[in-house]
């Protein structure tokens, strides 16, 4: 039996979601719903004896976070794509499909992305089997979400004639996402679907369309990916050619201009938990609300207040409401959120805003993600700098020297072997080290199981830059 190969693009920033989704810690990698990212849901909800290895596309800013969720969840990836840039869905599509046709040119795979929250794995998995053997016959299947509501956050297809031997229907059109008063109209008529970017197809199939449709475009990511390097398990697409690529999404670019077209609909919870509102709606389904409509998470506290997200991410700090209505409230260690619910889609305005007045929040994480682990401050002052530093097990930081500060280590927890300058120095827990300003370094774990310190910097200057390597 053929499987399908899924492929799972992974590259959008999610900066609706702000302050909890940045651009250096996107939502598809954050544990929104459960004790799994997105990300990790969507490869879990791939994965099976139906299914090859995942392929993933992301960007180079994303790679380690997407290859280090993948291995905590116990799943390894058939291939992780590198965009250069983002160039929309058409060309990462065409990417996977000319990677995955190369190797096997009756593939069947299957698109989704990484930020949907599909709470109901069984059924879903059970949609792909029903929409199979009409991939397989050639069509294009789309997967169209039955809707609850008169949303103007998301494309509808028009479903056509019903197929005479599957649950699937012959795609009528595609149409936009349209205002209030359209929206209720096209719910009140039925027979519309909302679009929700899930895509079962073969890969020859989609790479003939695209011949047909955007051969420009497949030409230069068919060229993308032959001139393509490996950079440890990663494949980066070539710069160069990829410049050229046109963006488009594979609807506009493809899907529209295709007659054999089916869709298969879905009547389980989904959601690309788009914004706030979306995330308190679907949050709200797994776990009860107050008796006012509140709904608390984290360290958060309310009296007097009715139909409110109060939301505290960080553990040693209490949010606490008095005489709220239908506010959203996102406290961070770093930033806070308060927005009308009415408003949410204008959190992107202010994150731009934001980000023209030169705030790193807009961008940044207070937690910084490298191939090796991360770094978090915990104190910023003049002349000192506390940070939480983490380190994967069987990984190492560079040789490297700074000029403008000294550091610090405490072992808080797992076991630290230090090059400092020709010593070899082996640190465990509550064992601490100075390292003077110039001198040659090099912090690695040599354990199964992570590494934690509590780093003090001190100097003049403690940027990120004041860095050379060895």
């Amino acid at each position: 039996m053929a499987l399908i190969y899924p492929v799972i693009l992974c590259g959008g920033a999610g900066t609706r979601l702000w302050p909890i989704s940045r651009k250096s810690m996107p939502k598809q990698f954050l544990n929104l719903t459960s004790k799994d990212s997105l990300f990790q849901q969507a490869a879990l909800r791939v994965s099976g004896p139906e299914f090859e290895d995942p392929l993933v596309i992301t960007s180079n800013d994303y790679r380690f976070i997407a290859a280090q969720q993948l291995a905590d969840i116990g799943i390894k990836s058939n291939a992780v794509l590198l965009e250069p840039s983002p160039k929309n869905t058409a060309p990462a599509i065409l990417a996977a499909a000319g990677k995955i046709y190369d190797e096997d040119p009756d593939a069947l795979m299957l698109v989704v992305s990484s930020d949907h929250y599909i709470p109901d794995q069984a059924a879903f998995t059970e949609l792909v089997a029903a929409a199979k053997t009409s991939a397989k016959l050639g069509a294009v299947v789309t997967f169209g979400i039955k809707p609850v509501r008169p949303e103007t956050g998301y494309g509808y297809i028009e479903t056509g004639q019903k197929l005479s031997d599957a649950d699937g229907f012959v795609v009528a059109g595609f149409h936009e996402k349209p205002d209030g008063d359209s929206a209720k109209k096209m719910i009140e008529q039925g027979g519309y679907l909302w679009n929700s970017g899930i895509f079962l197809m073969q890969c020859k199939i989609v790479l003939k369309l695209a011949e047909q449709h955007v051969p420009d475009m497949l030409r230069s990511v068919r060229q993308s990916l032959k001139l393509g390097k490996l950079d440890l398990d990663f494949l980066r697409l070539d710069e160069t050619s990829w410049a050229e690529v046109e963006a488009d999404s594979i609807d506009y670019a493809i899907l529209e201009k295709t007659d054999d077209l089916t869709v298969f609909s879905f009547s389980r919870r989904w959601s690309d938990l788009g914004d706030w509102q979306a995330v308190m709606r679907e949050l709200s389904a797994d776990r009860k609300t107050d008796p006012k409509g509140n709904l608390l998470v984290g360290k958060a506290s309310q009296i007097d207040s009715h139909s409110c997200l109060i939301w505290s991410d960080n553990p040693e700090q209490i949010v606490a409401a008095v005489g709220l209505n239908d506010l959203i409230v996102v406290a961070m260690a770093d930033a806070v959120l308060v927005v009308n619910k009415e408003q949410v889609q204008s959190v992107k305005q202010i994150v731009d805003l934001l980000a023209q007045q030169k705030f790193s929040q807009a961008v940044e994480q207070p937690r910084q993600f490298r191939p090796w682990g991360w770094f978090e401050t915990l104190v910023l002052a003049e002349g000192y700098q506390v940070r939480r530093v983490h380190l994967y097990p069987q990984t190492q930081m560079s040789l490297q020297t700074h000029q403008k500060r000294s550091e610090n280590w405490v072992v808080i927890s797992g076991i630290a072997e230090v090059q400092l300058g020709e010593r070899l120095v082996k640190l465990g827990a509550n064992d601490s080290l100075d390292i003077p300003a110039g001198t040659a370094h090099k912090l690695s774990n040599p354990a199964d199981v992570a590494l934690t310190l509590i780093e003090v910097r001190t100097g003049t200057y403690l940027g990120e830059d004041d860095v050379e390597r060895l």
